[in-house]
């Protein structure tokens, strides 16, 4: 887990801007996804997208991250911290799937 309370005094430089994404698609046959929202995070320190979109062949899944600046500060973590947990949330990467009634 992330610590939000971190008390770190030292900057942390990543090697480059940080931009992740995801897609995942298919269920097996007769099953279907339950209906999940879109979540958008977004601070000072980036963004953080999960969009969830019904297809014939079940769901497609997309995960965004973006980190938008190299250099984090002690002053910015809690925000940088928000973006990694919410990135890591198990809830984000779990879909309910149910059996397509016939």
């Amino acid at each position: 887990a992330y610590a939000a309370n971190t008390t770190i005094p030292e900057n942390i430089l990543l090697p480059r801007t940080v931009t992740a994404h995801e897609t995942l698609v298919c269920l097996p046959e007769g099953m279907k996804a339950t209906p999940r929202t879109n979540k958008e995070i977004s601070n000072t320190c980036g963004k953080v997208v999960f969009s969830y979109q019904p297809t014939k062949e079940g769901m497609k899944v997309t995960r965004s991250l973006c980190i938008n600046r190299q250099l984090q500060t002690p002053s910015n973590y809690k925000e940088l911290y928000a973006l990694l947990a919410e990135w890591r949330d198990a809830n984000n990467h779990t879909l309910v799937v149910k059996k397509v009634a016939e």
